[in-house]
């Protein structure tokens, strides 16, 4: 009997019932925060073990410190250091294109907010300033790459995340660097300074916030898929001009 349930990449509608009560997630971020966890775990926290006074890895043990909401207005530290993502929530944050002759393709800005633990500043900005290089050059190499050998996101270790969370290509846009201040701000003036304020040492977070664009694709409805390629050819006067193979 013909289905009208339908899928776009990770997503299967209609959503199951689930457990009473239980959170309506968005696969593609859930998946996502879990391997980029992954990945700057494996390629910062041993430099992070060997500094001192760093009271933090760079991510706690998996899921804690994985959030997938946008939190630059609503940052409340309940869990330092903390990696977040979230899909643009901006009229140009998500849109359609035709990807082949009968199939659309969703195209998905996507953001990721990396929170480091508080420093404090000018001699803080020492520690951190390599942090920005390190974080990019991880998210990068994870999105070029694509897997890893020692991972797997429910299925097999090495099993490429695009297949895990069934999308069909991913662009890494680049990142930024910064420090998220205190709000209402915090400063201590230091001892060594000479009196009137100067050398005031104030207090904040690490952060680098980077940028991908997702493509998922639709899939096909269990009645559609025995449809299968069309062969199209074009005709004149008793003479094949042309032959194409089209894909659902």
């Amino acid at each position: 009997m013909p289905s009208n349930a339908s899928q776009t990449g990770a997503l299967s509608l209609p959503l199951p019932a689930g457990a009473p009560n239980a959170a309506l997630r968005d696969p593609l971020l859930d998946g996502l925060l879990d391997y980029f966890a992954f990945w700057l775990a494996a390629d910062l926290n041993a430099k992070l073990a060997s500094m001192a006074g760093q009271p933090h890895a760079v991510l706690p043990a998996a899921p804690a410190g994985q959030f997938p909401f946008n939190p630059e207005r609503t940052f409340v530290r309940t869990s330092i250091p903390a990696l977040y993502m979230w899909r643009d929530e901006g009229q140009d944050g998500e849109r359609y294109e035709q990807h082949t002759i009968l199939r659309l393709r969703r195209i998905s800005l996507v953001h990721a907010l990396y929170i480091f633990s508080e420093q404090t500043i000018p001699a803080g900005g020492v520690v951190q300033s390599g942090l920005r290089n390190a974080v990019d050059a991880s998210l990068r190499a994870a999105t070029e790459y694509g897997y890893r050998t020692d991972y797997g996101h429910n299925a097999p270790l090495g099993t490429p995340i695009k297949t895990s969370l069934k999308f069909d290509g991913w662009v890494y846009l680049g990142c930024e660097g910064g420090i998220m201040w205190k709000l209402p701000g915090e400063a201590v003036v230091s001892p060594t300074a000479a009196t009137g304020g100067d050398g005031a040492v104030q207090r904040g977070f690490p952060a680098v916030r980077a940028h991908w664009e997702i493509h998922e694709q639709p899939a096909l409805r269990a009645a559609d898929a025995p449809l299968g390629d069309r062969h199209v050819t074009v005709d004149g006067e008793g003479v094949e001009l042309l032959h194409r193979i089209v894909h659902p």
